[in-house]
């Protein structure tokens, strides 16, 4: 998700910006082999199955819109 809202739209890209973010992401998750390479992406892509991954990513953001609700602030 993080990726995507820093406009890596390909592979590449989103291990690019795992290597340059790799400090903060250990904040987060255990990298003990470090960040996954373009070729461990793409198997994961292509494993999940994208009606069950749609499913998750819609209930997750569903989640996280519940949670932030009413604690937003927005200026004017």
């Amino acid at each position: 998700m993080a990726t995507a809202l820093s406009n890596s739209d390909t592979l590449e890209e989103i291990a690019d910006w795992g290597r340059t973010k790799e400090p903060w992401l250990r904040h987060f998750w255990v990298l003990k082999n470090g960040v996954p390479s373009v070729e461990t992406f793409l198997r994961v892509f292509r494993a999940l199955d994208a009606k069950q991954f749609e499913a998750a990513f819609r209930r997750w953001v569903a989640g996280v819109v519940g949670a932030l609700r009413g604690s937003a602030a927005v200026d004017e």
